[in-house]
């Protein structure tokens, strides 16, 4: 997404040969600490010191964006919740962990994502961002379309006392979840209970180009956890730009990577599913497929290629 430091532009620029038309939505700015060098009166005039005042500011399906500036960090809030606005995106502007970035601080810290459509891109959230700190829920979606692209994910902290009991979950509502490009990380010994949870019957929840890498708190544990049968959904399957997927279990002597649930249905497609037990070319790390149809799937276990995974059809 082409990004200006011009606020808003209520009709086309005309450049020679080209003529640049506005998306239809406003443009809202997000930054912690403002003002800052190079910023300018009509910049600042659609400035906002946290996304709260910033998602006030958006109307609803609108086509509204809002630009997070580099450097921009804002802590999670615990009082007082944050209304999230339906068919808004935040895009963040910067590399690496200039990225903005939202800290889940304490274990009530909590996001609730209610509404439709609402996207974030280059974002980093530290749902672990506080030392022996266990965060009760960090995520809870139930509107749909809700969308995370190219975004970190820290889910947790050395030595399993600082992490989230629960990371990620899709609860009714939450069809059409995304999320495309991700890298979503915790050490091999941060002991995560559950990462991604699908409480509901969501449908078409697409998990896409992500990296996961993630050590969970059991040998057996599954990276997206269902305990109501998705359909339709997409883990790996080519979608648009997005295809396959890292997964990896890092505790040692991991055996699993995904615990699938009767009656699912969708796709598991061209996916490494990475895990620990030496006992690895034996070891099957995708359980319970029910109604999935698996693609080409790779188990690996350190230093050794990748074998086919799954029951050949017949």
């Amino acid at each position: 997404m082409a990004i200006t430091r011009v606020s808003r532009q209520a009709n086309p620029i005309a450049i020679p040969p080209w003529i640049i038309s506005p998306n239809g939505g406003q443009i809202w700015y997000h930054a912690s600490t403002n003002p800052q060098d190079g910023f300018n009166d009509d910049l600042m005039s659609h400035m906002n010191s946290t996304l709260s005042q910033a998602m006030g500011n958006c109307r609803a399906n609108r086509g509204d964006t809002i630009i997070g500036l580099p450097g921009t960090t804002e802590s999670v809030g615990i009082s007082t919740a944050l209304t999230f606005v339906a068919g808004v995106t935040y895009v963040g502007i910067g590399n690496g962990d200039e990225r903005p970035t939202f800290n889940w601080t304490a274990a009530t810290s909590a996001w609730a994502m209610t509404v439709a459509n609402v996207k974030f891109v280059n974002c980093i959230f530290n749902l672990a961002a506080t030392a022996a700190t266990t965060v009760t829920k960090a995520i809870t979606i139930s509107g749909a379309g809700v969308t995370f692209e190219q975004c970190k994910f820290i889910v947790g902290g050395a030595g399993g006392t600082q992490l989230p009991t629960l990371a990620v979950e899709l609860t009714t509502g939450a069809d059409k979840f995304g999320l495309l490009g991700c890298e979503v990380y915790a050490p091999a010994d941060a002991a995560v209970p559950t990462l991604f949870k699908l409480t509901n019957a969501v449908d078409n929840a697409q998990f896409l180009g992500n990296f996961i890498d993630v050590g969970m708190s059991t040998t057996g544990s599954s990276l997206i956890t269902f305990t109501t049968a998705p359909t339709n959904i997409k883990i790996g399957a080519r979608c648009g730009e997005y295809q396959g997927n890292y997964l990896r279990n890092s505790i040692a002597g991991s055996t699993v990577t995904l615990v699938g649930i009767a009656s699912s249905t969708g796709e598991i497609d061209n996916n490494i599913c990475a895990i620990e037990a030496a006992s690895g070319a034996a070891t099957t790390p995708i359980t319970t497929p029910g109604n999935i149809h698996l693609g080409i799937n790779n188990a690996t276990v350190p230093g050794k290629y990748g074998i086919l995974t799954g029951t050949a059809s017949t």
